[in-house]
């Protein structure tokens, strides 16, 4: 979005009025069939067999058991992230409720 459409927004929400929208103006195409005068030409092309490697699955298979061994610690990780965001929190919110409930 761009500024002027930011602040449109902002200021429609301030005054409990909806934005303005300005109908946008057609594109010159046309789609119909009636305006067309060229025509294309299609032609089939023969697939292609791919030769793969035989121990193409296999090293997939193998590269997503070690991307499970290396990220198997993440889930602790986080709790222990969620856990320190917890204190910080608690610990702010004692120091503002103190700063609140005693201010001189």
């Amino acid at each position: 979005m761009t500024a002027d459409a930011v602040a449109a927004v902002v200021n429609a929400s301030l005054t409990d009025s909806p934005p303005r929208r300005t109908a946008r103006t057609p594109g010159h195409h046309r789609i119909d069939n009636e305006s067309r005068t060229d025509t294309f030409e299609t032609t089939a092309v023969a697939p292609v067999s791919a030769d793969l490697d035989p121990g193409y699955y296999e090293r997939g298979v193998q590269a997503r058991r070690r991307a499970n061994v290396a990220t198997a610690d993440v889930p602790g990780l986080v709790d222990e992230v969620e856990h320190r965001i917890e204190k910080l929190l608690q610990r702010t919110l004692n120091l503002l409720g103190d700063t609140f409930d005693d201010p001189f």
